[in-house]
C-alpha cells in the first residue's frame, strides 16, 4: 500500500470523528464582531472560543501551537508541523469567523448554532463557511500522522479571524506579520457554485467601489408638474436629483448588459462581471420627507471586473460611459455627476499550470475515486475577491520592488542604515513615516504625523507635509487614537483612502524613535527640509498602489 492510499484509508476510517468535530465546532458561535448591524459586545470572544477547539486538535498532532490576537478577545491559532527541511512548505488557511445568523425562524432547527446532524447534513451557521474546511484541514494533518508519514517540508495550519468583513489585518495578514510564510497556500474557502461544489480556484475578479452623486434643485413638491410638462418652466422651478440618478442607473444597466456579452473568462459563468447599484440615497438636504424636490442623489456602485483588466481600464471605461450618458440629458450635460472612487480590490490570477494548482488537481482526482466527485478536477473562478496568492519582494542593484497577483496593502521593512541613508520612491509606491512627539509625552502613543506621504514622480521627489495637506487648518493635531486620527480622516474625505483600507491607519501606529537633535526639524518645513529623500527612521511602511490617487491629492493641494 503506497503512502497516498494509506492516508486516504485513514481518512475514511475517521469519518465519524470528522463529522462529529464539525458538528461540535458549529455549536460554538463565532460571529464576526465587526459585521454591520452586529452588537460587538454580544459576540466578542466567540472567535477565540471556537479557535480553542481548533487548537486542541492541532495540539493532538504534536504540532507547535501559537495562539495570539491583534485585537482583544479575537485569537488566531497557528500550528506548525515541522518537516525535514528538504521540501517545499505549505499553508492550510481558513477563517473561524461567520456572518450573523439572520432570523432564527428561517432555520430548519430553531437554534442557528445547533450543529444538528440530519439526513447526511450538518445544520448551523458556519457549517459550510467555513468550519468544515478548517476541520478537514486539521483532520488531513491527523491522517498523515496516523499513517506514519514524515513530511519533507513544513505544514502550517492557520485558523484566523476577520475574514467576513475583509478585516485581514486581524487575521491572515497578522499571521504573515508574525512570520508564517510558505511556498504555497491552500484556503478551504467554500464559495463555489452549486453546480461545482469542489473546485480548484486560481483566479479572482477585481472589485471597485464607486460613488455617483447627482445634484438637483430644491423646490416644493407641488411644483413637480411644472418641471416635467412640455412648455413648463423646467429648471427654473426645480430639478429632481433622484430622477437624474435613475437616468444614470438605467443607462449603466446597458453597459452592464454589454459587459455580459463581451467580457468573458473561461473560469467564470457568462455575465459574472457586473455593475451593481447597491445603495441609493437621495432627497432634500437635512429633510427626510417626500414633500420637497430632491437636491441630491448618491448611488454606490460595486463593480466586478474581469481579472485581466486594470483598475485604470475599468475607471476609464466607466467614467467615459457616464460622461456620454450625461450628455444625453439637458441637466446632466450642464451639471455632470460627481464620480468618487472609494476602493479598489485588485484581481489575482494564478496560472492554471502552476505547480500548486496541478498538485491540488491531481490530489483531488485521487481522493475522489469512488465518490460523486470522481473525475478530473474542475477549475473555476472565485466568485468574490481575495488577497494576493503569490507575492515576491525583489532586490536588484539597490532597487526594491514587489510583484504580486492580487492585493498588497503595504509592506513594512526594517532597514539598517546610517545618517546618509536615502530612499527614492517610484510612482508605484506611497511612503509614510512617523516620529514620536518630542517632549514630555515621548513615551506615550501620542505623536505628530510628520509626513502623510511622499511620491516620486518623473524623477522629482514630492514632499507633502501637514501644512500643505490641511487647507482648512494650519494646526497639527496630536493623534490620540490608534484607529481614528485626523490626517487619515482628511485623506478619506479626499478619496485617497476608503472602505476597509482605512485600516491602513492602524498599521501606521507603530511609532518610531529617532535619536539626536537632527530629528527636531520636521521634514517639509523650513528647518527640517532636505533636498534628497531622507528616511529618519529604521522602520519604513510603504503602501503600494495608491500613487495615482496621491498624485491627484497633491495637485489639488498645490
Amino acid at each position: 500500500m503506497d503512502s497516498i492510499e494509506k492516508v486516504l484509508n485513514n481518512i475514511d476510517s475517521m469519518k465519524d470523528e470528522i463529522i462529529q468535530a464539525v458538528s461540535s465546532i458549529v455549536k460554538i458561535p463565532s460571529v464576526n464582531p465587526k459585521y454591520p448591524g452586529v452588537n460587538s459586545d454580544d459576540v466578542i470572544g466567540g472567535e477565540s472560543d471556537a479557535n480553542e477547539f481548533i487548537a486542541e486538535i492541532y495540539s493532538s498532532l504534536g504540532a507547535q501551537v501559537d495562539i495570539w490576537s491583534e485585537e482583544p478577545n479575537r485569537n488566531n491559532v497557528v500550528a506548525v508541523i515541522k518537516g525535514s527541511s528538504s521540501g517545499k512548505s505549505l499553508i492550510f488557511n481558513g477563517h473561524i469567523d461567520t456572518v450573523p445568523t439572520g432570523r432564527a425562524d428561517d432555520w430548519k432547527f430553531s437554534d442557528p448554532f445547533s450543529g444538528e446532524i440530519f439526513e447526511d447534513k450538518i445544520y448551523g451557521r458556519g457549517a459550510c463557511d467555513m468550519k468544515a474546511g478548517l476541520i478537514s484541514q486539521a483532520m488531513a494533518a491527523k491522517a498523515l500522522k496516523k499513517s506514519g508519514i514524515n513530511l519533507k517540508g513544513d505544514l502550517i495550519l492557520e485558523s484566523v479571524v476577520g475574514e467576513e468583513v475583509m478585516d485581514h489585518e486581524a487575521g491572515t495578514t497578522a499571521t504573515v506579520k508574525r512570520g508564517y510564510r510558505a511556498d504555497a497556500a491552500i484556503v478551504a474557502e467554500p464559495s463555489a457554485s452549486g453546480k461545482d461544489p469542489l473546485c480548484v480556484v486560481p483566479v479572482s475578479p477585481g472589485v471597485a467601489w464607486v460613488t455617483l452623486t447627482c445634484t438637483g434643485k430644491a423646490s416644493h413638491a407641488s411644483n413637480r408638474g411644472e418641471t416635467i410638462r412640455a412648455g413648463g418652466p423646467g429648471w427654473g422651478v426645480g430639478v429632481n436629483a433622484i430622477d437624474k440618478g435613475q437616468f444614470l442607473v438605467d443607462s449603466l444597466l446597458k453597459l452592464e448588459q454589454e459587459w455580459g456579452l463581451t467580457k468573458k473568462h473561461h473560469l467564470f459563468n457568462p455575465g459574472h462581471f457586473t455593475l451593481l447599484p447597491g445603495v441609493i440615497n437621495g432627497g432634500p438636504h437635512g429633510v427626510d420627507v417626500p414633500f420637497i424636490i430632491s437636491e441630491y442623489c448618491k448611488i454606490e456602485y460595486a463593480i466586478w471586473h474581469h481579472p485581466h483588466e486594470t483598475f485604470e481600464d475599468v475607471k476609464s471605461e466607466f467614467e467615459e460611459f457616464v460622461k456620454n450618458a450625461s450628455a444625453l440629458d439637458e441637466w446632466l450635460r450642464e451639471n455632470p455627476p460627481e464620480i468618487t472612487w472609494n476602493l479598489h480590490w485588485p484581481p489575482y490570477d494564478t496560472p492554471e499550470d502552476h505547480p500548486i494548482c496541478s498538485t491540488v488537481a491531481k490530489s483531488h482526482e485521487k481522493a475522489a475515486i469512488g465518490t460523486r466527485f470522481e473525475g478530473p478536477a474542475i477549475y473555476r473562478g472565485f466568485y468574490a475577491v481575495d488577497d494576493a496568492t503569490l507575492s515576491r519582494l525583489m532586490i536588484n542593484d539597490n532597487m526594491v520592488s514587489i510583484k504580486a497577483d492580487g492585493f498588497i496593502g503595504g509592506v513594512q521593512m526594517t532597514l539598517k542604515h546610517g545618517n546618509d541613508f536615502t530612499v527614492k520612491m517610484t510612482e508605484q509606491a506611497l511612503f509614510a513615516d512617523y516620529l514620536k512627539q518630542l517632549g514630555e509625552k515621548t513615551k506615550d502613543a501620542n505623536a505628530f504625523l510628520l509626513n502623510v506621504g511622499r511620491v516620486c514622480m518623473e524623477a522629482e521627489t514630492i514632499v507633502l507635509d501637514l501644512d500643505t495637506l490641511y487647507t482648512d487648518s494650519r494646526t497639527r493635531e496630536v493623534m490620540n487614537d490608534s484607529y481614528q486620527f485626523s490626517p487619515f480622516r482628511k485623506l478619506i474625505r479626499e478619496g485617497v483612502l476608503g472602505g476597509s483600507q482605512t485600516k491602513v491607519a492602524k498599521h501606521l501606529t507603530h511609532w518610531i524613535s529617532v535619536d539626536g537633535e537632527e530629528s527636531r526639524g520636521l521634514p517639509g518645513t523650513k528647518e527640517g527640509h532636505r533636498d534628497d529623500f531622507t528616511v529618519l527612521s529604521s522602520d519604513v511602511f510603504i503602501m503600494w498602489k495608491w500613487a495615482e490617487r496621491m498624485k491627484t491629492l497633491i495637485q489639488k493641494c498645490r
